[in-house]
């Protein structure tokens, strides 16, 4: 397993060090390294124009929590899989809330209810916190335009 300062350390890479949108085949290895079948050629074609989540078959994916699953098991060793909505796995240390938070955790931001009626989270991974400043910094997958960023 790695350490938390590792984890950090790639998911910024994965980030290229500020955004970018990830290509077809990387977009099937975060699906497949997060335990999930790969999006179809026609899902990634449109992927590549889409501003946010990715249609697979019909349905828009919100892949923010899937790219965190990735960086967990792919960088951190981790034996995680992306199940019902979430992380679950041993050593997943998911907060909701800013008390405790460390590098290397992953946050979950609560939103809006969906059409139907089930909650929306946003999944990230946290690079850096400094409580006395109140500022945070981490790597976000499913963001603006689709893209990876830090």
């Amino acid at each position: 397993m790695a350490s938390r300062q590792e984890i950090v350390n790639q998911a910024i890479w994965e980030a290229n060090y500020d955004h970018w949108k990830p290509s077809d085949d990387e977009m099937v290895d975060i699906f497949t390294t997060a335990g999930l079948n790969a999006p179809s050629k026609s899902d990634l074609k449109k992927f590549r124009t889409a501003t946010g989540n990715i249609s697979i078959n019909g349905q828009s994916i919100a892949w923010c929590g899937i790219f965190a699953t990735y960086v967990l098991k792919k960088w951190g060793g981790l034996e995680v899989k992306w199940s019902n909505g979430g992380i679950v796995g041993a050593g997943v240390n998911k907060t909701w809330n800013r008390d405790g938070m460390r590098a290397g955790d992953v946050a979950v931001v609560r939103g809006k209810l969906d059409s139907k009626g089930r909650g929306v989270h946003h999944h990230f991974i946290i690079t850096a916190i400094d409580y006395a400043a109140n500022t945070m910094q981490s790597v976000d997958g499913n963001s603006t335009n689709n893209e990876i960023v830090w």
